[in-house]
């Protein structure tokens, strides 16, 4: 018996804006990785978002963040 999906996955809000090419693609990535780094950058964030999330700062913290969705809840309001 074959299941029916009842409806369509949601949009992956972060690949969304990847550039198609390879190269752009890893400048882009690493262009938001140095972001986050930047106080300036995040307040700025913050101030036009509202959010105050703080990704992880230490390697256990960024672990429990991947782990509980945390941190891809805070990469997709970024990216965006």
């Amino acid at each position: 018996m074959k299941r029916k999906k009842l409806s369509k996955p949601a949009p992956d809000l972060i690949t969304t804006y990847l550039p198609d090419d390879p190269i752009l693609a890893q400048v882009w990535v690493d262009c938001l990785r140095w972001s986050v780094t930047e106080p300036e950058m995040l307040a700025a964030f913050r101030a036009d978002t509202g959010c105050d999330s703080m990704p992880g700062l230490t390697p256990i913290d960024r672990v429990i963040d991947e782990a509980t969705g945390h941190e891809r809840a805070f990469v997709e309001q970024y990216v965006a």
